[in-house]
């Protein structure tokens, strides 16, 4: 009977909040799979500072990333993975001739170049490398061997072939495996993984078909649309699993139940939502307008994960209503809202002051000096970006680490000089605490939003 692991791609679905990607997170812990993948990096700021707070979420998974050919992304990313149990590079680049002069401008031997450099320096980074071959269904055969080659004498771990436009059918497919399994020897020294876009509706049938011909990982999505659905493979696994020879060690029991909490968690379907209660939309989507009720209010207070005192929600209904007189009331206002006037506390800490190094050529560092009890206290610290090394170096301050929720910056007046605000969700001991920070400086913004948020978990705890 042979093991086929699961990697799970729901994480790398657009337009997750992170938020989203926190809860998702922990709801796959729960399923015991084998791979999960964060996707590729899109807002660096952001996307890092969750890479590094989500690393510490699998207790078994291998946690990945993926990357193209740029070697300070590649950095980057392994930095922002170090905290991983098990942690994994994954180098995505096309081998079909369209998408390799399309998205990498190169003819097909500087193509084999690139990918061998690309994947050797990522193994410098990390000891799991994974190379996705994309296109693969559509690039020439001779070539896409060589480029597997090139990228296994390079390092890589694991190998994905990728029907990326979803256009073969699944016996076409899985002979495209036995091929690659049969003319490229050295494939049988690492793990050959299958990928298939769902266009055709019958990627879960070609990804059977590749795992039967000798793939031992396939690419799988909670949520399903344009990726196969993890649960309904599983289920064909756990259905047909003696007669084919396979088995997967993910919790097929769950899943069901699982993937059904992560679709409630990303919110694609709003009804239901206290935001549905609403009089138009903005720029930030679905808004509450001026005749909102306060029960209504809470309800979507209490979407966004915060549970607030009766005094509290009042505070927060009277700056609501101050704001939706004027303008319609985003679940991103309405967080802002909560940071400025809920849970108003004496400030036990007080950002005094900063200096953050940051550049191309040389890692962030953060120096940040914080008051209390008319005591300065010194911290320091590199990080992955300025941001994320500004947040540890006031960890190392208190010496406690909260879990980041969620970090937003916007810019509230235009401008060279413009001023940027800064929302920072900290989760303690189960509840959430939100701080607001102003500044024109992002990082400024970020970190007083971020003592601000500690203030008020200091305070509670103290109390």
């Amino acid at each position: 009977m042979k093991n086929v692991r699961i990697s799970d791609v729901t994480l790398s679905k657009e337009g997750l909040s992170f938020k989203e990607k926190l809860e998702i997170a922990r709801l796959l812990d729960k399923t015991n799979v084998d791979v999960v993948n964060f996707g590729k990096i899109k807002d660096e700021k952001v996307d890092l500072l969750a890479l590094r707070t989500l690393s510490s979420a699998f207790t078994s998974a291998t946690f990945a990333c993926t990357v193209g050919f740029d070697k300070d992304e590649i950095k980057n990313v392994a930095d922002a993975l170090s905290g991983a149990k098990n942690a994994r590079l994954v180098v995505s680049l096309p081998v079909s001739s369209v998408q390799m002069e399309y998205i990498c401008g190169k003819k097909p031997a500087d193509m084999i170049n690139l990918i061998r450099d690309s994947v050797a320096f990522a193994k410098e980074c990390c000891a799991d490398v994974e190379f996705e071959a994309l296109d693969a269904s559509r690039g020439e055969y001779a070539f896409v061997c060589d480029a597997i080659s090139a990228a296994i004498e390079a390092g890589a771990t694991t190998v994905t072939v990728c029907d990326t436009a979803g256009e073969v059918l699944p016996c076409e497919f899985g002979t495209l495996i036995k091929n690659i399994k049969n003319d490229i020897p050295a494939i049988s020294d690492i793990c050959l993984a299958a990928e298939c876009s769902d266009n055709l509706k019958c990627a879960n049938a070609s990804l059977i078909e590749a795992a039967v011909a000798g793939a031992c990982e396939v690419k799988l999505s909670a949520l399903g649309g344009d990726m196969p659905c993890v649960k309904a493979f599983a289920d064909a696994i756990y259905v047909k699993g003696d007669a084919l020879g396979l088995s997967v060690r993910a919790n097929v029991t769950s899943l069901g139940k699982v993937c059904e909490q992560i679709a409630a968690a990303v919110k694609d379907d709003k009804s239901g939502s206290a935001f549905d209660n609403r009089v138009g939309t903005d720029a930030h989507g679905t808004s509450l307008g001026a005749d909102t009720h306060i029960s209504t209010l809470r309800g979507a207070v209490e979407e966004l994960g915060y549970e607030l005192s009766d005094d509290d929600m009042v505070r927060v209904y009277e700056s609501f209503s101050a704001v939706a007189a004027k303008k319609l009331v985003s679940s991103r206002d309405l967080d802002a809202i909560i940071a400025s006037v809920a849970i108003a506390v004496p400030p036990t800490y007080r950002l005094a002051n900063y200096v953050i190094t940051s550049g191309n050529l040389i890692g962030s560092t953060a120096h940040v000096v914080l008051e209390k009890e008319n005591a300065q206290i010194t911290g320091l610290s590199a990080g992955n970006g300025p941001v994320d090394a500004a947040f540890l170096a006031v960890e190392q301050i208190t010496g406690h680490h909260f879990e980041l929720d969620d970090f937003q910056i916007q810019a509230v007046t235009e401008g060279r000089e413009a001023v940027g605000e800064a929302i920072v969700r900290l989760r303690a001991n189960g509840k959430l605490y939100s701080g607001r920070g102003i500044s024109t400086d992002i990082v400024g913004a970020g970190l007083k939003a971020y003592v601000n948020a500690l203030n008020k978990i200091v305070y509670e705890e103290n109390c």
